[in-house]
């Protein structure tokens, strides 16, 4: 399908900007450099916008605070792949069977059931990302809004007009080479191989932990607070007066390495075309035995207009989600 760059799009309604957050910003561009408060910023800035937590990276979310399942099945990327990427999801009962700890102890009358079952297994979490093109990938203008409903890369949109805007996830390393022992511990999401044709690595995980940092926030006009809020200032605290608000958020950083997109661009189309348009974070978990993970679900998505990298140097993103 072609799609004309002058689509019109339906506002987002305001309840989603960002999800359950109370803000998010996502920064791309090259060189990235920390300040001595651990302060992560670029010397160049490509891009800075807000991504989307859609309804399913939402429900996620209240599982884990409060440890109950919520009312939706949100499809993981193997289903929605149709189980060409990645690994099977896997039931809680199964990790059970297995012997892993999967329940836990709660107060009830005798005779009652005294336990519950976890909702996700341990080791289950926001590590993992991917990235993409949404519609035609030529307009370096236009940024497709990402619907609450959405649950994948792939998903389709529909536009004002009528007309459906699909997503394609393009994998970072497409090879018939094995991977180095340095890269085999970053790319995931494989596609299965019957030895000669190339394997695909969709999902990478980020660069290091994310960090969860909390700065002092001078004014409304102090976009990157650089005053991190220590611990003797909240406890014990000491007897000092702060008018200034905080500001928490967690930081992930991901990048393209200059190999990344590559080799897939140049099998599908041209080398020169190496771009993408929309960036998605993942839940998972690595199952050791086969080396990849697994229960792997889109947390939050990001559409930009379309970037194209650099071939000589590594591309970065600051990936922010803000409590306050």
């Amino acid at each position: 399908m072609i799609l004309k760059d002058n689509l019109k799009f339906q506002d987002m309604p305001k309840v989603h900007k960002s999800g359950i957050f109370a803000s998010t910003k996502v920064i791309g561009g090259y060189g990235l450099k920390h300040d001595t408060n651990g302060v992560s910023s670029l010397e160049e800035v490509v891009f800075t916008k807000s991504n989307m937590i859609p309804i399913g990276g939402c429900q996620y979310s209240f599982e884990q605070l409060f440890g109950v399942k919520g009312s939706i099945d949100v499809p993981s990327l193997y289903t929605v792949s149709n189980g060409t990427i990645g690994l099977p999801d896997r039931l809680v009962s199964v990790y059970e069977s297995e012997n892993e700890m999967t329940k836990y102890y709660i107060p009830a009358l005798q005779g009652d059931t005294n336990n519950k079952s976890i909702i996700h297994p341990v080791g289950e979490y926001v590590c993992l990302w991917g990235c993409g093109i949404s519609g035609s990938g030529t307009n370096v203008v236009t940024k497709i809004p990402v619907d609450y409903k959405e649950y994948s890369i792939q998903n389709s949109l529909a536009t004002e007009n009528g007309t459906e805007v699909s997503g394609v996830m393009i994998p970072f390393r497409h090879t018939t080479s094995a991977l180095t022992e340095t890269d085999a511990i970053k790319y995931f999401g494989k596609t299965t191989s019957n030895g000669t044709d190339p394997v695909d690595y969709y999902l990478k995980r980020f660069d290091t932990d994310p960090a969860i940092k909390h700065f002092w926030k001078n004014s409304s006009d102090d976009v990157d607070s650089t005053n991190q809020f220590t611990q003797n200032e909240y406890y014990p605290r000491l007897n000092t007066i702060n008018s200034s608000t905080i500001e928490t958020y967690v930081e992930m950083v991901l990048s393209f390495s200059e190999k990344d997109l590559v080799d897939w661009f140049d099998a599908t189309s041209s080398v020169s075309d190496t771009r993408f348009n929309t960036i998605a974070l993942y839940t998972g978990r690595y199952n050791a035995t086969k080396d990849d993970y697994e229960n792997v679900r889109l947390f939050s998505k990001l559409c930009i207009p379309v970037t194209n990298i650099s071939l000589m140097k590594d591309f970065t993103i600051i990936y922010r989600m803000y409590s306050s």
